[in-house]
């Protein structure tokens, strides 16, 4: 067998794979600045579009852009060219916003601005968990970590008198006393807990007997004032008229019988109640 060739031949019919060719690099403060720009990306509201293979052109003309896509929802314009620029300085071409109903939608199509967006919300998530578990162990109360720090100081004083001592009676009088602190530390803490229940518990009933009081102060005062409206108010208006101040015999007399003059002038007071007057009040049509 002759010698055999081991160096590569050229592939033929195969177009080589050329690199990116970048204008420059890029230096640290613009991967920061695009890093930021990113994160600010995934705090936008939006969601990821699919494309649809079912749907496609027709006679109806063309249905939507086909293709992956972030559409970024805004609520005025304002808020639309804010996200563009957002967009923009995160590296991505925004494509014509449109209307949907009564939002505003800023697509942007490509897959890489789908897998961006989509990582930098898992990433602004993942900071907004760590930062709510960062404030719950700052809120939680430390009563917890002073009697562990009281037990470790006790177990190396216990730990110190044992290693100079070396005598078992050292060892179990340490061990006592140490379950002695413990045990006053949990009753001391159970003690200011039970008193801050009761604290709280006492205020509580003190704002609700003095909104209660209130209320009642309240009501009584408009109880009164209604009270002094009614009374203030006149139950009868006062006639201030002279034909108001009339009788019916009065009324009877002036008009007289039907088709007669004014009779009331040759008539006495004793007349006002005899059946000439109110017959004359009854042809005349007045009543009382």
């Amino acid at each position: 067998m002759g010698d055999q060739d081991h160096t590569p031949k050229p592939l033929t019919g195969v177009t080589p794979v050329r690199k990116i060719a970048y204008p420059y690099s890029m230096s640290r403060d613009e991967t920061s600045g695009l890093r930021a720009a990113l994160l600010r990306l995934g705090r936008l509201p939006g969601y990821v579009r699919q494309p649809d293979l079912a749907r496609r052109s027709g006679e109806q003309g063309h249905t939507y852009k086909k293709g992956w896509e972030v559409r970024f929802t805004a609520r005025t314009e304002d808020e639309i060219a804010e996200i563009r620029d957002l967009v923009v300085a995160a590296g991505f071409a925004p494509a014509r916003p449109f209307f949907k109903g009564h939002q505003l939608i800023q697509p942007v199509y490509g897959m890489a601005v789908v897998q961006a967006y989509l990582a930098a919300r898992q990433t602004v998530e993942e900071n907004a968990a760590r930062a709510a578990r960062g404030r719950r162990t700052d809120g939680a109360p430390e009563t917890g970590s002073g009697t562990a720090n009281a037990d470790a100081d006790g177990a190396r004083t216990g730990s110190t008198r044992v290693g100079s001592a070396r005598t078992d009676s050292t060892r179990t009088g340490d061990a006592r006393a140490d379950s002695t602190r413990r045990d006053t530390a949990k009753a001391a803490a159970a003690a200011s807990a039970a008193a801050a229940a009761a604290a709280s518990a006492a205020a509580s009933a003190a704002a609700a007997a003095s909104a209660a009081a209130a209320g009642a102060a309240a009501a009584a005062a408009a109880e009164r004032t209604r009270r002094r409206a009614v009374e203030g108010f006149p139950a009868q208006v006062e006639r201030t008229t002279a034909a108001d101040r009339m009788d019916c015999s009065d009324r009877a007399r002036r008009a007289g019988p039907a088709g007669t003059g004014t009779q009331g002038t040759a008539r006495t007071a004793a007349d006002r109640t005899g059946p000439g007057a109110r017959v004359g009040a009854a042809e005349a049509g007045l009543t009382c």
